[in-house]
């Protein structure tokens, strides 16, 4: 499960359409899986390859 998981359908009940940033190479992080999860209601986004 992914560290982030418990709060994204919070996040979307809320309204929002976006999250920003994901820091895909965080310990706990799928992209893919955050993607197939939550993609068609939510937009996954970062400006940058790696936040740190």
């Amino acid at each position: 499960m992914e560290v982030i998981d418990p709060i994204i359908p919070r996040f979307i009940e809320a309204g929002f359409d976006a999250l920003n940033p994901v820091q895909s190479s965080a310990a706990g992080i799928d992209a893919k899986h955050l993607k197939q999860a939550y993609g068609k209601d939510i937009t996954f986004w970062s400006s940058s390859i790696d936040t740190q």
